[in-house]
């Protein structure tokens, strides 16, 4: 046993800097050489929550960890995740993606559930997509799985019941949660809930406009879409809706949309601050006109007599 020697069983496909590897030796904390390999063989920033689950360690122990990776100078401390890449996920290998399912119990219970979610078995294709939604995007199970049963919801309530989102759909969306770095429950079910208040002011605002017999179309829902996301609220939309029928006379997008920007510029957005600081352009009053006098021939002549008359008496 003295004799025993150690040595990797496949060829090294990573490099270590020296100077990285004797800090890593000197400081004594296995966890810390764990993460340190983990964001290694990743090649990409993860979250403590994801790091804990595939490493298989407190959430509390990768902290610590990676709080003495910054100490030695191995970890960026800057911002958690850069920026989501194109709208384009990396071509996986199905043989890599079932070795994948087999020794990772949580995407093993993604897929289970994602076939419960969108009522059917997901094909190679879809499994791939999913796979890199999980693997390159980095978002975790659970906030994946609110965010198929959201696409699921909007499908039904959309196209009827029945209707499931693809693959591509829940990738362009799964996209869109990544940029807005949506990375757990609670940040899910804020971004959820606002989208939930959006939609419910758009609704009151179309009956609140009249607009009752037909749907919005896709101009006029961009319309209250930018508004609300300026931050007016119904009242002060309404207001400007009010302001554009009395100068119009009807209901005139553009010209609304000019109101609006005013106010943004101005930074007026509450029904209170435009009552006080922004008023209706002044009409120019008509000239005052002289006394109007008979202009006919002996008329000047005629006036001064009746004047004369009444002086007279």
């Amino acid at each position: 046993m003295e004799h025993e020697e150690f040595a990797l069983s496949n060829p090294a496909c990573v490099s270590i800097p020296v100077t990285d590897a004797d800090r890593l030796l000197s400081c004594g904390d296995p966890n810390c050489a764990m993460l340190y390999l983990y964001l290694l063989r990743s090649g990409r920033a993860m979250n403590p929550q994801r790091a804990s689950e595939d490493l298989g360690l407190s959430v509390k122990a990768v902290q610590d960890a990676g709080n003495r990776l910054k100490q030695m100078g191995l970890l960026n401390a800057g911002p958690a995740r850069p920026a989501a890449p194109a709208d384009e996920l990396p071509e996986y290998d199905s043989g890599y993606i079932v070795t994948r399912s087999q020794q990772d119990p949580a995407f093993r219970d993604l897929l289970s559930e994602a076939r419960n979610i969108l009522g059917h078995s997901l094909s190679t294709a879809d499994t791939k997509i999913l796979f890199g939604i999980y693997d390159h995007l980095g978002l975790p199970p659970e906030v994946l799985l609110m965010l198929m049963t959201s696409c699921a919801e909007e499908y039904r309530e959309k196209y009827g019941p029945g209707r499931t989102p693809t693959m591509r759909a829940i990738e362009k969306e799964a996209f869109v949660w990544a940029r807005l770095e949506v990375f757990t429950l609670e940040q899910a079910e804020h971004l959820l809930e606002s989208r939930r208040a959006k939609k419910d002011a758009v609704l009151t605002l179309k009956r609140e406009l009249g607009i009752r017999d037909r749907e919005l179309s896709p101009t006029e829902k961009r319309y209250l879409s930018d508004w609300l996301e300026l931050g007016f609220g119904t009242e002060a939309i309404l207001m400007a809706y009010d302001r554009t029928v009395t100068q119009t006379g009807a209901l005139k997008w553009p010209y609304m949309n000019k109101i609006i920007q005013s106010w943004h510029s101005k930074g007026l957005h509450t029904p209170e601050e435009i009552r006080e600081k922004d008023t209706l352009p002044s009409r120019k009053q008509p000239a005052a006109q002289p006394p109007r006098t008979d202009r006919r021939p002996g008329g000047e002549k005629e006036n001064l007599m009746k004047l004369y008359e009444k002086m007279k008496k």
